[in-house]
């Protein structure tokens, strides 16, 4: 057995060190601070050289500003089949809560959207849509970012009995978006994305920017059933033998975003971003294990709009936002395709419960 002599002073040897060396230490850690200050010091520089934030004559920030907005958001998401021959032949499917009523509040770089509530039409005419809908919108001073996660389950069609009113209705039928786009703005100086779109900057002359970014998506719509109409089976063709479809979107995109300021007050906005890249489509029956699959290129044009009047303490206005995908349409041999439309129209009216000086006008 191995044994341990205690004898003489007893030593803590983490802590054991004399005044000599304490006095290093601290003269180290002091000239670690000093160097972190001096190399913070230079990258603030740098990037106040490289990367200057805005220019004061075109934007007016509001660093400590608190907006309270109510708004009023008509959702126009929708699956259309399309017929290639005759495009008024079309089919829509619509969810049964289009319009619903929310509350934002912004601080600073942070928003928080709350939906209060929507309208539903009549569930024995239209159904009942249950929807899961997570949508960030992050205007930044040289991005715009949007990550949207959509879930929709139960949709009506267009087509109504003329007897009853009642509408065909398909609770099964689901729809799954996933969204991920992203947008460099080469002109932040003289344009801003938040005067535009949250509000949470003024844009006091005309400007605008080139912008350059990528996109992802994915789409899923599946049904129990086929979702046709009986009555439409033979004008139809292609979408009848499906219930089930998906498509994955990656492309870069190239546009322009401006701001005019028509009036002192009044700004009109809008954002083009068309996107320009490829997408992998799958069609299949889990009925009969029918499948078709392909790669194809494509042009998506997609963008938003904003009109807004703005005072020191209110402003008020509508915004405009829309995003088109296809499933099938560059196949010869179908004879029909689907469409799928996501956006919003939304009425808004805000409140500045603190006002900087440098809007005051």
């Amino acid at each position: 057995m191995s044994s341990y002599n205690s004898s003489g002073p007893k030593r803590n040897c983490i802590f054991a060190y004399n005044m000599k060396t304490r006095i290093s230490i601290l003269l180290w850690f002091f000239l670690f601070l000093l160097s972190g200050t001096s190399q913070g010091q230079r990258w603030k520089f740098w990037k106040k050289k490289h990367f200057p934030t805005y220019d004061s004559t075109y934007v007016c920030k509001l660093p400590k500003n608190l907006t309270v907005e109510f708004n009023n958001i008509t959702d126009f998401n929708q699956i259309r089949v399309q017929n290639k021959k005759n495009l008024r032949r079309s089919l829509p499917y619509r969810p049964a809560t289009p319009v619903d009523i929310g509350l934002k509040v912004d601080y600073s770089w942070l928003g928080i959207s709350l939906g209060l509530t929507h309208f539903n039409r009549d569930q024995d005419l239209y159904g009942k849509t249950r929807k899961f809908d997570l949508t960030l919108n992050i205007y930044g001073r040289w991005l715009v970012t949007d990550l949207i996660y959509r879930r929709y389950k139960g949709f009506y069609t267009s087509i109504s009995d003329s007897a009853s009113g009642a509408h065909p209705i398909y609770p099964g039928l689901t729809q799954t978006f996933f969204n991920l786009n992203m947008l460099y703005l080469f002109n932040s100086m003289k344009y801003s994305s938040k005067a535009a779109f949250t509000q949470n900057e003024i844009q006091l002359k005309s400007g605008g920017s080139p912008l350059f970014g990528f996109y992802l998506a994915y789409h899923n719509i599946f049904a129990p059933e086929i979702p046709i109409p009986d009555t439409l089976l033979n004008t139809f063709q292609t979408a009848k033998r499906f219930n089930l479809s998906q498509i994955s979107i990656m492309g870069f995109q190239i546009g322009y975003a401006h701001t005019f300021v028509i009036r002192k007050n009044i700004k009109f906005g809008f954002l083009l971003n068309p996107v320009f890249g490829f997408q992998i489509f799958h069609m299949g029956n889990t009925l009969n294990k029918d499948r078709y699959w392909g790669v194809e290129g494509i042009v998506k044009w997609n963008y938003r709009a904003s009109l807004i009047y703005d005072k020191k303490w209110f402003y008020c206005g509508a915004m405009f936002l829309k995003d088109n995908s296809f499933i099938g349409q560059s196949k010869k041999s179908f004879t029909d395709y689907f469409r799928i439309q996501s956006g919003f129209f939304k009425v808004f009216a805000g409140f500045r419960l603190y006002r900087t000086p440098k809007f005051e006008r």
